[in-house]
């Protein structure tokens, strides 16, 4: 017996050991692939301490494993050494919560961390060791599942954003050398091939390629010696040499702001969140009085219940999924909110810039029949037919837009608090405004509407006050907006119901079937794990546009507004 005990313990520790030492990052090295990182200065540090929270995860979900081999190897062989070793690692994995729990006790307040604090005491107290291990399994695996989510999402947007590159190829004295992005200056020639982003607008000096604008693949030129390339054009196969004519943009504003865009607080999210603290003192106060009666091992079921508060992280992983998701098609979404209130809105407004647009003249009418096509809630609520409608300081430009794309009017409006105040009379009628404008030149109007949306070049990476930013000058991103925000809803409502659910459910087994506490930290784990699957991977896709435009209704609203 003592060989295999020496056996078992020498096993775990040297594959923990080899395991710890592997995910541990070198001082000055990408901790995901080992490399030397050129981090960028601005979101270098940030980069960096994401990163580290990434091993430290990792190291968690390997010592919840080691803790879990442990303690069913004690309890099957009846080793009590090695129930008792895995009592500490474990404890380790939730030093977090523990803490948490803490600062909430010292507010003089019960939610879901005291909770699961407690239930933890209750196991070691109790000697669950394997109860113990597996919930700080299942605790490890859901959290690096969150992290990856982040890390996943910074990667797409700075794929998407032109990121992603910070490094460049530049040629000299004949030979090809690799330098960080902010050494590129005017007059360097960088080498570019298939896949690459052109980080500096310039010349090109050599070479043939298919290029395209970022988002617009369907409109490849080919790039010859002599062809001025703009920042932001992907080469999509082929090689050429360009001479940088202007130095490449490090700024990322706009970055910063999608980054922190998934902790914004969104009415579904708030409801479980408060639900789940409301709900936490009831269900300590529960434990307490139940357990003289049921038994502390049952009664400790009612420390797994959380009736919502599962949406403090459900909420910002689902926001990851989407605005990952969302990007890879040029709609960058900076508050998940947006796609929330999206399902409000019953009224479009354009501004005329936003139509004059060549690249969007031929999608527009089609968008513009696509939208009516869509359902509109609140316009059958309020008995208000969906419009949408041109904003110009021309009448004769709003007339001809109007005529021109089937829209149901225009309004003749100067730019500025002019434009603000008429959205905010429109809106106070119920028209529930969704206005798709320029950015700074329409900054009053866009945060006066209910949802705002910024068209911009991929290029601009400039702060915003919109909603969302939309890359493409083709508007065909606007009818995908409303497709993320009626399938989000559909999805925090999952992530709200499910889990409430499944509480119920883990109550009325422990009460009417007798069932104990490993069943319920099973059941608890599987609500959150549920609500995370269903909220990876949505399926929409940029929706071909309609090409006819569909005639106004005649006599339905006045067609020309002046206020």
């Amino acid at each position: 017996m003592f060989i295999l005990e020496t056996f078992i313990l020498g096993s775990l520790a040297y594959a923990g050991g080899k395991l710890l030492f592997r995910s541990k990052p070198a001082p000055d090295e990408n901790p995901q692939t080992g490399k030397q990182s050129i981090l960028d200065p601005a979101t270098g540090p940030k980069q960096g301490q994401q990163a580290l929270t990434q091993a430290q995860a990792r190291r968690d979900l390997w010592a919840s494993s080691a803790a879990l081999g442990l303690a069913v190897a004690g309890t099957t062989l009846r080793l009590p050494f090695f129930s008792l070793a895995s009592l500490p690692i474990m404890l380790l994995v939730f030093a977090a919560t523990y803490g948490e729990a803490w600062q909430a006790l010292c507010r003089r307040r019960v939610d879901s961390h005291v909770l699961d604090a407690t239930r933890i005491s209750v196991c070691v107290v109790m000697g669950y060791t394997v109860i113990a291990a597996l919930n700080a399994l299942l605790h490890a695996s859901s959290q690096r599942m969150l992290l990856r989510s982040e890390e996943e999402m910074r990667n797409t947007l700075q794929e998407s954003l032109g990121l992603e590159d910070r490094v460049a190829w530049v040629e000299c004295d004949g030979i090809e050398i690799q330098v960080p992005l902010e050494q590129v200056k005017p007059g360097l020639v960088m080498v570019l091939r298939g896949g690459n982003t052109v980080q500096a607008s310039g010349i090109v000096l050599s070479g043939n390629a298919m290029v395209c604008k970022r988002f617009a693949e369907d409109q490849a030129t080919e790039a010859t010696p002599g062809v001025w390339l703009a920042k932001d054009t992907r080469i999509l196969a082929g090689l050429i040499c360009l001479c940088a004519k202007a130095a490449p943009e490090t700024s990322s504003g706009l970055y910063g702001q999608l980054q922190d865009g998934p902790l914004a607080q969104t009415p579904l999210r708030q409801i479980g969140e408060s639900v789940g603290r409301h709900m936490a003192p009831w269900m300590l106060t529960a434990f307490a009085l139940s357990t003289p009666l049921m038994g502390i091992n049952r009664a400790a079921a009612f420390l797994t219940t959380s009736f919502g508060a599962q949406m403090h992280r459900l909420g910002p992983y689902t926001a990851r999924q989407f605005i990952g998701f969302a990007s890879h098609h040029g709609i960058l979404i900076r508050d998940p909110l947006a796609l929330e209130l999206a399902n409000l809105v019953n009224t479009v407004i354009f501004d005329a810039r936003v139509l004059e647009h060549p690249a969007a003249r031929p999608h527009v009418a089609g968008l513009v029949y696509a939208l009516r096509l869509r359902p509109w809630p609140t316009s059958d609520a309020l008995a208000l037919p969906f419009a949408t409608y041109a904003m110009s300081t021309n009448e004769d430009q709003g007339r001809r837009l109007a005529d021109d794309f089937g829209l149901d009017g225009y309004f003749i409006e100067a730019e500025g608090s002019v434009r603000a105040n008429l959205i905010g009379e429109l809106q106070l009628g119920g028209r529930i405004v969704c206005y798709v404008g320029t950015g700074d030149e329409d900054a009053e109007a866009m945060q006066t509407a209910i949802l705002s949306v910024d068209v911009r070049e991929p290029s601009d990476l400039s702060e915003t006050n919109a909603h969302i930013v939309l890359l493409d000058p083709r508007l065909r991103g606007v009818l995908g907006i409303f497709g993320l925000a009626r399938l989000f809803f559909a999805k925090q409502r999952f992530n709200l119901l499910a889990p409430f659910g499944i509480d119920l459910i883990d109550i009325s087994t422990t009460v009417f079937l007798h069932f104990g506490l490993f069943y319920s930290v099973l059941l608890s784990y599987t609500g959150l794990l549920t609500g995370m699957a269903q909220a990876n991977m949505p399926k929409v896709q940029p929706a071909a546009l309609p090409k006819a435009p569909l005639p106004p209704t005649p006599g339905e609203e006045s067609r020309k507004f002046i206020a």
